[in-house]
């Protein structure tokens, strides 16, 4: 998708298109073919971002008091976001699932443990 000719169209995060008809003033984020696949990764790299900063803090708080079970949880949280962005960009919606189940699970265990 983004070739070394591309010059700066690699600063794009995410790739559109238009919706519809020409005279559409509609425009979506494109998740068709190699543009699609770079899209969601980008999206999982998004979500990835968003949503560790309160598991970095808990790896924190929690290994202090519970070194393994943390060791293990975010081993699984790591594994689960690897799954998870691995399955959103190959496959597309619903493939994510299971790396889903596992982040979020992980994540939720660790804020337990807090």
């Amino acid at each position: 998708v983004m070739r070394f000719a591309s010059g700066n169209l690699r600063a794009n995060m995410m790739i559109y298109k238009e919706a519809g008809s020409k005279n559409s003033n509609h425009i979506v984020l494109d998740t068709e073919g190699p543009i699609g696949s770079y899209n969601r990764a980008n999206r999982s790299l998004t979500h990835f971002t968003e949503n560790s900063l309160p598991v970095v803090l808990c790896i924190f708080l929690a290994g202090k008091v519970f070194a393994f079970p943390t060791l293990v949880l975010t081993a699984v949280f790591c594994g689960g976001r690897i799954l998870h962005q691995v399955g959103y960009a190959t496959i597309g919606y619903g493939a994510h699932a299971p790396g889903f189940l596992a982040a979020s699970l992980s994540a939720g265990i660790l804020q337990g443990l807090c």
